[in-house]
């Protein structure tokens, strides 16, 4: 969508594959309360949404723009930031007797940390007094410790891979498409990752001797986030000489004294959280044509959104930089059911 309309913004401020949404600006950053605020309406094959996450790129046959007062007047204040409208592939035109094909695209990508953080090292750390001409003087734990927080806290590579198979194809009245898409995305912080699997299937027949014109459409998809509970301010601040091990406490963990501060790989190892999701999208289209009065269709629309939610959090109970939150679990769940029907009339005369 980049570059195809003028005045639209898109930007993502993290990598974390565990968030997918993009900011999507139509009209331009004077948008009042631009942000989450300002995100446009999604149009999926006619049903409206609040995000494209289950839509793979493999499966978008085009995409198009509405801004300003064409958005309105079609979809009302929905439409207020702007529309985008996006259309799924589909199987070949009825008719054509095109044969079962079957599609497959894939991709490997890996992504590194930079070498260098700007960071001192813990040798340039001891080595402050003298850098700084004595303006500085190091707080120096143990001599014998070189800890690169940075380091731990994060993967020397994270791989990400995605493969889509997609078959489709066509007879006299009907015609076809399926396609499953499976993506594992790791994240540079350590625990974090996202594993999804969607699918799609869309159909179109017809009937009744060419009244009767039906478009089926089906997706899926089911992923599940897992994050990290550690804190990269913490890895960037912490004195290199500390060590991340202390056989002396409960938890094994150093447990550092200074105000503010705590061992993020403590939180990395003793903590867990994740999220997992069902999204089911489907609809239906049946359109009459009258073909005893040439241009007049009569169209109704029926469509259906359910989306499941569970969030889990876990501490363990050698947790001991916060005994009140040691060995406690949480999980929350969220449902949402969302139904759309339409009915319209159509006519084009000569």
């Amino acid at each position: 969508l980049q570059g195809k309309v003028a005045g639209l913004n898109i930007s993502r401020t993290t990598s974390d594959p565990t968030s997918t949404g993009y900011n999507i600006q139509i009209r331009g950053f004077s948008t009042l309360g631009k942000g989450t605020g300002s995100s446009p309406l999604y149009i999926v094959d006619g049903i409206p949404t609040d995000n494209i996450d289950n839509v793979p790129p493999e499966d978008i046959a085009s995409m198009d723009v509405l801004k300003d007062g064409s958005a309105a007047a079609i979809y009302g204040t929905r439409g207020t930031n702007g529309v985008i409208l996006i259309t799924t592939k589909r199987g070949a035109q009825e008719g054509e007797g095109v044969k079962t094909s079957v599609e497959y695209n894939g991709y490997l990508s890996v992504s590194a940390p930079r070498l260098e953080t700007g960071l001192a090292t813990p040798e340039e750390y001891r080595q402050l007094e003298t850098l700084s001409a004595g303006l500085v003087k190091p707080v120096l734990f143990d001599d014998e410790t070189n800890t690169d927080w940075m380091k731990l806290a994060t993967k020397p590579a994270a791989i990400t891979h995605n493969h889509n198979v997609a078959i489709s194809g066509a007879s006299s009245k009907f015609s076809y498409r399926a396609s499953a898409n499976y993506k594992y995305a790791e994240g540079l912080a350590k625990n974090t990752d996202r594993n999804e699997i969607s699918g799609r299937f869309a159909a179109d027949q017809t009937a009744l001797k060419g009244w009767l014109k039906l478009a089926y459409d089906m997706s899926y998809m089911h992923y599940k986030n897992n994050y990290d509970c550690g804190d990269f301010k913490q890895a960037a601040i912490l004195n290199p000489t500390y060590p991340v091990m202390d056989e002396n406490t409960l938890s094994g963990y150093f447990r550092p004294s200074g105000s503010g501060q705590s061992n993020p790989i403590m939180a990395t190892d003793l903590k867990e959280s994740n999220k997992v999701a069902d999204e089911f999208r489907g609809s239906i289209k049946a359109t009459i044509d009258i073909k005893a009065v040439p241009g007049l269709k009569l169209n109704a629309f029926a469509a259906i959104e359910a989306n499941n939610y569970s969030t889990y959090s876990y501490t363990s109970q050698k947790y001991d930089a916060d005994l009140d939150a040691a060995g406690s679990a949480s999980q929350n769940r969220d449902r949402n059911f969302k139904q759309l029907y339409e009915a319209t009339v159509d006519y084009v005369g000569s």
